[in-house]
Order: structure tokens, then sequence, then C-alpha cells
């Protein structure tokens, strides 16, 4: 039986494709090269020469939610930085908002009250 030869892939902070033996300094960029160099777009496959190594493809990126002031049109890419700008920008606005959430609050409960 033939003795299995090992594959360094990472060393002194750099990273080697397993199907070229390149080195690369970042994950980011051997991700880059793996998927520009040998994902076979067509067959869905990583091909290098002949040989066929099944790696499967990566997920789908999730598309990013993002968060529009509707007093200004600024765009956040979280809630909670929407909501600290509205706080801080638009004080009387975010009162206002406050308030009306308040009495949508008590009339809700009124209205679960009568159903009672």
């Amino acid at each position: 039986m033939a003795e299995e030869e090992t594959v360094i892939l990472y060393k002194n902070g750099k990273i080697r494709c397993p199907l070229c033996n390149k080195w690369f300094g970042t994950p980011h960029a051997i991700f880059s090269h793996l998927y520009s160099k040998h994902w076979n777009k067509e067959v869905g496959e990583w091909v290098l020469e002949k040989k066929e190594v099944h790696i499967p493809p990566p997920a789908p990126e999730q598309p990013r939610q993002y968060f529009r002031c509707k007093f200004c049109g600024a765009v956040f890419d979280s809630e909670e930085l929407a909501l600290k700008h509205l706080q801080e920008v638009h004080p009387k606005e975010w009162e206002e908002l406050v308030k009306k959430a308040e009495e949508e609050i008590k009339k809700k409960k009124k209205r679960k009250k009568k159903k009672e």
C-alpha cells in the first residue's frame, strides 16, 4: 500500500491552494482564486486538469437589508443604527413616533379586554 503524502495547506500565515499549490496571504484571496480559477460553472464542480474534486459550491449570499430614514433619506445597514439616528437627529419626530406607538398599544389592549 502506498504511503499517503501530507499536503501542507497553511504555513507562516499563508494558505496554499490544494488544487494548484499557489500560496495566498488571506482567506479572501484564496477563495477568490479558487472560484475564479478552479470552479467550473457549467458543470458545477471543481476541476483541475482532468481530475474532478467535489466540493460543494458556496452558499448564496443573503441580500442585505437596509433601513432608510423617512425624514431625511439617510440609509443604515441595521435597524439599531436607524433608530439611534432618529433619536439623535430627529428628536421631535422620534417623540411623535413613540407616542403613536404607545397609543396603538393602548388601543390594542382595550380591544383585547372588550373581547374577553
